[in-house]
């Protein structure tokens, strides 16, 4: 007969095996529990290197993630969006309705755009602000009661891949092969022309011409000619001198002789204002004058019509 089982044991089993079961439950699936939005976004342009499970981030806060990609295909047409579902915490602060809220926020200006998480890599992550001004114009291509759409913001990713393919494309067309080659045959005909230079005959012309500067420099007329010319400079020096301390005592002379001729014109004009007693004199005397040049005047008549006056003097009435 067997030893019978002890129930301690098999309660600590059951135990055991019930709080593994929550912490798998917790560790794995706590995801599952924890409460989130939904919002979508149409991006027209390509969106490689945006992955599934791909940040969601506001203001560089990551605030959710990226939840599905699909495809948004026309038929009849070449703009085909891609449909990028965002997985947004709700544990956020939002208290009224998300979809109202949301609503409210891209009126303000909320939009989405594409940006890089790592240039190196290439991987991109979905980034919200406020890009647009309020009140700016958008267009919606999807939304219902339950879903609500975020518009998107063109970025310059696009454009930066295309100008990279670009310049890829461009570099490889270069031909490095014909530049190396270039290269070599001119380095070959550079040594092959310094081989032909006679660098000894050279060196002695470089010689002889500084043997000759040497003696130039040397000769004592030319040293003489050199004082000489010190000399000249020294006596020009002096005369400039001379004649810049001569401008300014003339300039002096020529002031004092305007101050002068200031004090003149002041005169002249004191002398002749009407009020003066200068010009009232003179006006006297210029009158005074004119009387007796009258009177001599009448007199020479006088004396023109009688002569004789002279010996008899002018005869009185009645005589």
């Amino acid at each position: 007969m067997g030893k019978k089982a002890n129930p301690v044991y098999i309660g600590l089993f059951v135990v055991a095996a019930i709080v593994i079961a929550v912490a798998a439950i917790v560790l794995l699936g706590a995801s599952s529990f924890k409460k989130s939005e939904i919002a979508v976004c149409y991006f027209k342009d390509s969106i490689n290197g945006l992955n599934v499970g791909a940040p969601v981030k506001y203001k560089g806060v990551e605030i959710g993630k990226v939840k599905n990609i699909s495809m948004d295909l026309a038929m009849d047409s070449r703009e085909n969006m891609i449909v990028v579902f965002l997985d947004i915490d709700a544990d956020l602060g939002v208290s009224e309705d998300w979809i109202e809220f949301v609503k409210e926020q891209r009126r303000r200006g909320l939009r989405a755009k594409l940006n890089f998480q790592s240039i190196v890599t290439g991987m991109l992550y979905v980034e919200l602000d406020y890009f647009a001004d309020i009140d700016e114009q958008f267009s919606i291509r999807h939304e219902n009661d339950s879903l609500v759409e975020i518009p998107v913001m063109e970025s310059s990713l696009s454009d930066m891949a295309k100008k990279v393919e670009a310049l890829i494309e461009n570099v490889s067309k270069v031909d490095f092969k014909k530049i190396a080659d270039d290269a070599d045959a001119l380095l070959v005909s550079i040594n092959s022309k310094l081989g032909d230079i006679d660098a000894k005959a050279i060196n002695s012309e470089v010689l002889a011409t500084l043997e000759s500067v040497r003696k130039v420099v040397s000769d004592e007329k030319i040293l003489k000619s050199l004082e000489n010319l010190n000399g000249l400079i020294s006596d020009g020096r002096d005369f400039f001198t001379s004649t810049s301390k001569t401008v300014e005592d003339l300039n002096s002379n020529v002031s004092e002789t305007l101050s002068s001729l200031n004090r003149f014109v002041e005169n002249v004009n004191t002398i002749v204002e009407p009020n003066s007693a200068v010009r009232y004199e003179v006006s006297m005397l210029i009158r005074n004058v004119s009387d007796a040049a009258i009177s001599i005047k009448s007199l020479t008549d006088f004396l023109e019509r009688n002569p004789k006056a002279i010996l008899t003097g002018k005869r009185v009435k009645g005589e």
